[in-house]
């Protein structure tokens, strides 16, 4: 049966190389990467063309896929498209992955994205990476206050390599692209203008407990917690009632979701005694819930204030309290802390103490120099457990506790006990 006059061809998709056609007068028009806008437009332009000529193809439609290759711009935002399926947890949220290759992406689109991406070699790649160090000005990206370090940059730059082994497995562009990419080695230590990282450091009890004090409740409880059992961030960010089992003396938590269950590795993480009674107090009726909650900490700050309150409350302000609670607002507290909010959570109380203590010692007019309280982050508490474990019950303890399938891993963790050696010495002399 003839195709109907009104009908249009459809714009198709080729699964081989993933970009868009059209079949008119049994020639297959290629517009670009599918899903993209760019296509569309190139799909849109082929029919306004077609009609325009009475349906009929006009000779300089008929465009081949050599003659128009695709460009850096339109592989990224084909990766985009896949990545969004393919970095994504087991609970259907984008796992962070995701969030790094859009970090990467970011100075190859600004410096190469009209580029046709067989024309991308390693001196583009090398450009992209000088970039990368410096921190360019004119960046609006992540990355636009300063450069980022060197191991940073390193991954950065096999991520950019990855994509474009992407695109080759989809014969978007020849493999020869990605084998010269594969010319680019990382940068090595001392060999380079990129700055260095610092060493992620234990940090101390003095520190966590002068810090304590201005934690709201149940972000002191995950410190203490992530002190003594040495989880993750995020393992303690989604602890649930449900995801322990305290059937026995040591209680046993198993994270739903964690850093590598696509390994098919399980994680298990012992709760002791004394974690047990940092813990019990957030223990929830709903077996569901998470046992901290910004909500929760909300809702105690605003009791705190209550009780401290001074002067009466007047009608005026119950009745905009009431108000206030009707309206939806823009951010309501979350149900439970991310590694983000948890890690500000503890940087505005280091710097919160910071400044008492500065105000403490210009009353009293004495100098503040070595008194000031030193800012870390949750992976240090991590690293905290690793080492005072490893001092008490050796190295495969640790290995165990901090749930590494390799030793190399764990030795990362642990900080170089040097009074150990010291005293060996002193004894060989």
């Amino acid at each position: 049966m003839p195709r109907p006059k009104s009908l249009k061809p459809a714009h198709c998709r080729h699964r081989a190389s993933g970009r868009g056609y059209v079949r008119i007068d049994g020639q297959m028009l290629y517009t670009g990467i599918w899903g993209i806008q760019v296509a569309k437009d190139e799909y849109d332009r082929i029919i306004g063309e077609w009609i325009a000529n009475g349906r009929r193809l006009h000779q300089q439609t008929n465009t081949s896929e050599l003659d128009a290759p695709a460009s850096v711009n339109q592989i990224l935002a084909a990766f985009v498209l896949f990545a969004k399926d393919y970095y994504r947890n087991p609970d259907a949220s984008t796992a962070g992955e995701y969030s790094n290759y859009l970090e990467a992406m970011h100075y190859v689109r600004k410096l190469y994205g009209r580029t046709p991406g067989g024309k991308f070699g390693p001196m583009a790649l090398k450009v992209v990476r000088d970039a990368m160090i410096r921190g360019e000005a004119n960046c609006d990206g992540p990355s636009r206050r300063s450069g980022w370090c060197r191991s940073n940059v390193n991954r950065q730059i096999g991520r950019i390599k990855a994509i474009f082994k992407w695109a080759v497995a989809q014969e978007i562009i020849p493999p020869s692209v990605y084998q010269a990419l594969q010319s680019v080695t990382g940068l090595r230590a001392g060999k380079t203008e990129a700055r260095e990282s610092a060493p992620v450091k234990p940090v101390d009890e003095r520190t966590i407990n002068a810090v304590i004090p201005y934690l709201a409740r149940e972000v002191a409880a995950m410190v203490r917690l992530q002190r003594l059992t040495g989880a993750r961030p995020g393992e303690l960010c989604a602890m649930r009632s449900c995801d322990i089992d305290r059937s026995g003396k040591v209680w046993v938590y198993r994270p739903v979701h964690h850093k590598t269950e696509h390994h098919g590795h399980d994680r298990v993480i012992m709760i002791g005694l004394k974690a047990q009674e940092i813990l019990t107090p957030f223990l929830k009726a709903n077996l569901q819930a998470f046992c901290f909650s910004p909500a929760d900490a909300e809702q105690a700050r605003h009791e705190q204030q209550r009780k401290e309150r001074k002067t009466p409350v007047q009608p005026s302000q119950v009745k905009r309290a009431v108000c206030s609670q009707r309206r939806n607002r823009q951010r309501p507290p979350a149900d439970h802390y991310t590694v983000a909010s948890y890690r500000r959570a503890i940087a505005r109380a280091c710097d919160k103490a910071n400044r008492e203590r500065c105000e403490q010692a210009r009353k009293q007019g004495v100098t503040i120099t070595g008194r000031l309280v030193q800012r870390f982050h949750p992976h240090q508490l991590r690293h905290s457990a690793a080492t005072a474990i490893k001092n008490e019950f050796g190295w495969e303890a640790a290995q165990v506790v901090l749930g590494h399938k390799s030793m190399a891993v764990t030795q990362l963790y642990v900080e170089e006990d040097f009074a150990k050696a010291r005293e060996i010495m002193e004894r060989v002399g």
